[in-house]
């Protein structure tokens, strides 16, 4: 049965290797799922919850320096991809917003997300291409 890549995309992102499950590939995708999710929950054990913050839209970034500027917009986009963990951390945060905290005491925990994130990303786009290419193999 023809799997549509579309699905298998947005099922890996909402939850890491769902796409490789919905593909049949169970192991893989549970494999997926434990690497990733753990990356992602060992960047959130060394940092705490407060790594993963949405920034209200009305929300300036801090203007000391260009850096800071670019990393207050892109890591919350590079968080996200991690898929429904990053929305229910960054739910659960108890902390205030950081004040430019992104290159301060918990770079690690940031970096983990964000490597988790990224990694997800790859993830996803293996599902796609997985279901795109069986899809060619049995209508051609």
């Amino acid at each position: 049965m023809r799997k549509n890549p579309y699905v298998a995309l947005i099922l890996g992102w909402v939850v890491p290797g769902a796409g490789h499950m919905y593909l049949g590939q169970v192991k893989r995708g549970l494999l997926f799922f434990v690497l990733l999710v753990g990356a992602f929950v060992v960047g959130i054990a060394i940092g705490g919850y407060d790594d993963v913050v949405f920034p209200e839209p009305s929300t300036n970034a801090p203007e000391n320096d260009i850096t800071s500027q670019v990393m207050y917009r892109i890591i919350p986009i590079v968080q996200a991809m991690e898929g429904a963990a990053a929305f229910v951390s960054a739910k659960a945060a108890t902390a205030a917003e950081p004040d430019n905290k992104y290159l301060g005491d918990y770079d690690i925990g940031v970096l983990y997300t964000c490597v988790a994130g990224l990694m997800n990303v790859v993830v996803m786009l293996d599902a796609f291409c997985l279901a795109a290419a069986r899809g060619k193999e049995k209508s051609g």
